[in-house]
């Protein structure tokens, strides 16, 4: 090798099985471990998804909040001397934000914000006050990642951030290694299909986090009061709202067709074997569940939440978008997906702008770009936007890496 291998800091709240975790893991395993040295730290690893690349140093605080973590994170920094640091998810994003001044001016700091804030209020007075501090907080950071346009127009606009230093990189999705998962099976013992195959109950499965944002609560009203055929749904994932879920699947008389089936470390045999994917999110910037389900060419119907959801799937084969988030709209986009759109497949190709070594060679002209941008500074004086004229990179744009979904 004739160039120094870069050394990066990944820093993350866990291993376990969301979106943005199986996002970064996979980013992780396409990463070329000769020019990239990577040390992850997390504050809590007991749980783990999928396989790490044994030249990626783990490195497990044991702590349950990001905010114990703050004095390890600038410990580890100043111990691995990293050229960049990369986090992702909010809570990441914050405690790297807050130690900023204290990782050296040398170090960059680049975070993925998988968030949207424009249009969007929280219910809280007090958490609307938090949302502002956050704001002013996150402008730290030397470069952000988004997932497509309308997140980093949104990033630029809430935070003031110059879109110049903005960069869209789609997110990875490992499309051979899910189908080999489907394959041999992946599904956990304790859980139970609820698939009728004698009634011809038409087999929808959603997953997420059990949160406000992610609107189960639609999904359930949707389709006990909208559907117009037998159906069964499965929900994969975990929250504080499984309780007021499962209440109110048995107030609506759905409780016999609905089954929560909590975390799943391998959603992809569900998402195989269900007729379409349901997405109800009130919120939802990148939703990996969708790219996820696409590569297991399963349909996607889903509300237009405030994000990027709508270009992963317009004009995608099978997939229905509903007209607003809300109950009755999204029901009648479950009886136009059952109606038009059941019979047709989704294209082996739906997601091919995501493949993951196309995503990690965009970090790997990111990463290069901002070290030499860096470098550039200290020996030039130059200003750090130089980094988007490096080389001839246009990295504000995305390039040719730019999410548009399939289409």
């Amino acid at each position: 090798m004739n160039t120094v291998s870069k050394r990066v800091m990944v820093v993350m709240p866990t291993l376990g099985g969301g979106g943005a975790e199986r996002v970064t893991t996979t980013l992780l395993r396409f990463l070329d471990p000769e020019e990239f040295v990577v040390r992850l730290v997390v504050a809590n690893g007991k749980q783990r998804y999928g396989d790490l690349p044994p030249a990626v140093e783990v490195v497990d605080l044991k702590q349950k909040r990001m905010r114990h973590t703050l004095s390890s994170i600038v410990r580890h920094a100043r111990e691995f001397k990293p050229d960049i640091v990369y986090t992702t998810i909010a809570q990441a994003n914050t405690a790297v934000a807050l130690v900023r001044p204290f990782l050296g001016r040398k170090t960059i700091c680049i975070a993925q914000q998988v968030h949207m804030h424009g249009g969007w209020r929280p219910r809280k007075i007090r958490n609307r006050l938090r949302l502002r501090v956050l704001k002013r907080l996150l402008r730290q950071f030397d470069y952000f990642v988004c997932e497509n346009d309308i997140v980093r127009q949104d990033c630029a606009d809430q935070y003031n951030f110059p879109l110049e230093r903005i960069r869209v990189i789609p997110n990875p999705v490992d499309v051979r290694g899910i189908r080999s998962a489907i394959d041999s099976g992946g599904k956990q013992d304790d859980a139970q299909s609820v698939v009728d195959v004698e009634t011809g109950a038409v087999q929808f499965v959603a997953a997420g986090r059990l949160q406000y944002e992610k609107g189960f609560d639609i999904l359930l009203e949707a389709l006990a009061r909208y559907c117009s055929v037998p159906f069964r749904l499965q929900i994969l994932g975990d929250g504080t709202l499984r309780p007021a879920l499962e209440q109110q699947a048995k107030q609506l008389g759905i409780q016999d067709r609905v089954s929560l089936l909590g975390f799943q470390k391998s959603p992809y045999a569900y998402f195989a074997e269900a007729d379409a994917l349901i997405l109800p999110s009130r919120a939802d910037a990148s939703p990996n569940v969708v790219l996820e389900a696409l590569a297991c060419q399963t349909p996607v119907i889903a509300t237009p939440a405030l994000g990027g959801v709508a270009g992963l799937i317009k004009g995608v084969d099978g997939c229905v978008l509903a007209d607003d988030v809300a109950a009755e709209p999204l029901g009648r986009a479950i009886n136009k997906w059952v109606q038009e759109k059941a019979k047709e497949s989704v294209p082996p190709d739906a997601i091919d702008g995501h493949d993951p070594e196309l995503v990690a060679q965009a970090y790997k002209s990111l990463f290069d770009a901002a070290v030499d941008a860096r470098h550039s500074r200290g020996n030039k004086g130059g200003n750090r936007t130089a980094i988007w004229r490096h080389k001839g990179h246009q990295l504000g744009k995305g390039g040719d890496h730019s999410s548009k979904g399939k289409a």
